[in-house]
């Protein structure tokens, strides 16, 4: 009908089909409405296929290596940004640790500290328990 191979004899034909019975005006319609339906997505993907033509794709692949790179790398710098040392005691346990700046702490028993030095200051977390410190003078 649209076509440009349609012809007279083709017109004829289907005026024929119309008049035999009155139901098929009403499916000629809902034919050409469903056929119009479907082409209107197929267009706008043509459309769309165009723009994405433009835009720089990414693939999965390489979103999750950049991804677990990004990971690694953070986990790396909060080991060398966080670093410290850990010290804890069973139940029943005390311990007495010698630090490298030469203060002594002696931790009790079911505690934990987390003990970070560097030339500039000293810090010292207590996680849980009790701990006592003999401090060197800088």
């Amino acid at each position: 009908m649209d076509s440009d191979a349609w012809s007279d004899a083709d017109e004829e034909e289907l005026d024929a089909w119309l008049a035999r019975d009155a139901l098929h005006p009403g499916a000629l319609l809902r034919a050409q409405t469903a056929w119009m339906t479907l082409d209107r997505p197929f267009a706008a993907h043509a459309a769309s296929r165009e723009v994405a033509a433009l835009v720089p794709r990414f693939s999965r692949r390489g979103l999750l290596a950049g991804g677990g790179a990004a990971i690694a790398a953070s986990i790396a710098g909060g080991v060398l940004l966080l670093g410290g040392t850990s010290y804890a005691t069973a139940v029943g346990e005390v311990r007495r640790v010698p630090l490298d700046d030469g203060s002594i702490v002696a931790i009790d028993t079911a505690s934990a500290i987390d003990v970070r030095l560097d030339k500039a200051d000293r810090q010292v977390r207590l996680d849980r328990g009790e701990a006592w410190f003999q401090v060197s003078k800088d």
